[in-house]
């Protein structure tokens, strides 16, 4: 049975499995061969390659162990650090390769080289599946292809990212690790959204800075360059750490407490309506099965409520502004936008328009006689209808749907208090996270690669409960509806 990554780690000294110098030297040519063939690019960007390379390298030499390379990997989900070469082609950002996507195949290349087990699929495959064959036919009857294979690849890397969740987790030990790091994260992009709101400037780990200042300034973190960026990804944390705070979970830790006050008043700094409300909505349903599934303490639920009070009485003049502004003008003009959607839908409704090619052509479905503020479709799911097909759509709805019910058959059924502290925080932030799709264009890379990586921890801890859904020598099964079954083995 494959070690904890933890422990895998503490035992690194003695281990004589990773190829350190000859990982080290391949990985030095190609770098130094890059930089050469490559000498005509931004030096941001030659600097971005050599310092992951460096990194990786650091990581896999010094501790010879996958520990520091999924340390890395969890850490770089909130820099969006890629190499984007073919910059500019077909007036898109090129083919972008992040360093998180990097990162995961590194981790599997590791793993297939010391022949540990890769988990390829999943409870979740058959969604996953119909999405990537939506996603393919439609850059195939796409107009804009290059701008397609794009966003197939981001896509392709995020399900490396959520293949390796599920391959490094072996145990609660690994998901308690992991989750401890994520937690980290999310107290980290709380205290830069602080600075980035009283310096009234947006930055980012690449150095690109813009001005913010603004009577209301609303940055993104280092994950993303908006607020509603920054909230999908620090309130599915801020879940998990109110969950571990307020059930019977042994996974408490004292600045956990901290981190979840840090990312209450983060949340508040915003000023984004939805992610308010994706918040309210998500903490209803933490607090509704959490009384009904674990040992939930009501006190300390009353604690952080009185804390986030606290703060909003704080900001209240600055909360009033926000919210003076009208609500009705605002969802006229995401009406307005999801019109344009609904035509392009109509007009290709089998493949769409293609993956990432609706900001090409959506001028071209404008209705007669509009006339207002013209932007991609604030609404993913119409997005993800326009670009790949009612069917791709469906996919993406499915995918959100059977992670959903898969948390809650956790929650209900895991004999783990851990287990189902874990579910029932997730659970509320895929509730939050698919509020907030309705209302925003979801296509950061950040705030994706978070829930794909949480994707294949929660596919990790099921596997765990019950075992992979295709066991070897096994009949291929719906996993939906193995799962029912608590006895599995």
């Amino acid at each position: 049975m494959p070690k904890p990554i933890r422990e895998e780690a503490r035992a690194s000294h003695h281990s004589t499995v990773a190829p350190a110098p000859l990982l080290a030297s391949l990985v030095g040519v190609a770098v130094g061969s890059a930089v050469l063939a490559l000498r005509s690019w931004d030096l941001r960007w030659i600097l971005g390659i050599t310092l992951v390379a460096i990194a990786s390298v650091v990581g896999a030499t010094l501790l010879r162990s996958l520990y520091a390379l999924v340390v890395l990997l969890v850490v770089t989900m909130q820099i969006e650090v890629a190499i984007r070469p073919g910059h500019g082609h077909a007036a898109t950002a090129g083919l972008q390769l992040y360093s998180t996507g990097i990162l995961a195949a590194l981790i599997l290349l590791v793993l297939r080289y010391r022949r540990s087990p890769i988990r390829w699929s999943g409870y979740l495959h058959r969604p996953i599946a119909l999405l990537f064959i939506m996603l393919l036919l439609a850059v195939i009857f796409s107009s804009e292809r290059f701008a397609g294979l794009d966003f197939l690849l981001m896509q392709f890397q995020l399900f490396l990212i959520y293949v390796t969740a599920m391959s490094v987790i072996h145990s609660e030990a690994d998901i308690k690790t992991l989750v401890t790091l994520l937690l980290a994260t999310l107290l980290t992009q709380g205290l830069v959204y602080f600075i980035q709101s009283a310096l009234g400037m947006g930055f980012n780990i690449t150095g690109d800075t813009w001005d913010l200042s603004e009577e209301l300034p609303r940055p993104g973190g280092t994950v993303s360059a908006n607020p509603a960026g920054f909230a999908s990804y620090i309130i599915p944390l801020m879940f998990i750490a109110i969950a571990q705070l307020t059930t019977a979970s042994s996974w408490r830790r004292p600045w956990t407490l901290v981190a979840v006050s840090v990312g209450l008043v983060a949340l508040l700094l915003t000023f984004t309506r939805a992610a308010w409300a994706g918040f309210l909505i998500g903490s209803m349903y933490l607090i509704l099965f959490g009384i009904r599934y674990t040992r939930m303490a009501l006190r300390t639920v009353a604690l952080i409520v009185s804390a986030a009070v606290i703060a909003a009485i704080a900001l209240a003049p600055l909360i009033h502004l926000r919210l003076s502004e009208p609500v009705g003008a605002a969802y006229d003009e995401r009406a307005g936008l999801m019109q344009i959607a609904l035509n392009i839908i109509a007009s290709h409704p089998l493949f769409g328009v293609g993956p990432g090619a609706y900001g090409y052509v959506f001028k071209n479905y404008l209705p007669s006689g509009m006339d207002q503020w013209l932007y991609t479709v604030h609404n993913e799911y119409l997005l993800r209808a326009a670009e790949s097909g009612i069917l791709g759509g469906a996919a993406w709805v499915w995918l959100l749907f059977a992670a959903y019910r898969q948390s809650r058959l956790l929650l209900t059924k895991s004999a783990s208090a851990e287990m189902r502290t874990l579910a029932l925080a997730w659970g509320a932030g895929l509730l939050n996270l698919a509020w907030q799709m309705y209302w925003v264009p979801w296509r950061g890379f950040g705030y994706n690669a978070l829930l794909w990586f949480m994707l294949g921890v929660i596919e990790a801890a099921a596997i765990c409960e019950w075992g992979p859904p295709n066991p070897a020598g096994g009949r291929g099964t719906n996993a939906l509806r193995r799962l029912r079954q608590p006895t599995l083995t």
